[in-house]
């Protein structure tokens, strides 16, 4: 017995019945995090870890992001801006760390979104999200460029 599975043996459903919401698709995440960056990826991964009722379980890689994104902005504020060479190269950056974590949420939550489309659930219509994201987004960041200078 001892090839046996705790996972298999733990309830799917919660004790009181009641089944978690569907997440924002893959699309919203990812658009999100592109014309967002960090903050947009990370609200949004935030937001699904809600829906689906696993915020405890996605605390840990949600802060683990945001520390990255802050100690990248300190690094900028404290070397200068000769450490970057090409210019718009600290937005490029930005857009490519706002979608490797737009991918940790798309890994950490496969599983749901699996389920979503195997049982044909329909997810939440995602552009006024998104749209707000984006918009929460860029204010963080310019918030943050400016507290950090």
């Amino acid at each position: 017995m001892s090839d046996v599975r705790e996972d298999l043996l733990r309830p799917s459903l919660p004790a009181n019945g009641a089944l978690a919401a569907a997440p924002y698709s893959n699309q919203v995440l990812f658009l999100s995090a592109f014309f967002g960056g960090p903050p947009a990826a990370l609200g949004c991964f935030a937001l699904n870890s809600l829906r689906l009722g696993r915020w405890r379980r996605d605390v840990v890689p949600i802060a683990a992001g945001a520390a990255i994104y802050l100690g990248l902005l300190l690094w900028w504020q404290r070397a200068g801006p000769e450490l970057i060479a090409i210019p718009r190269m600290q937005s490029l950056l930005l857009r490519a760390l706002g979608l490797a974590l737009a991918g940790v949420a798309a890994w950490r939550h496969r599983q749901e979104q699996s389920v979503c489309r195997l049982m044909g659930l329909a997810q939440p219509k995602g552009l006024l999200p998104g749209i707000a994201l984006i918009v929460l987004a860029w204010a963080v960041g310019g918030l943050l460029q400016v507290l950090l200078s």
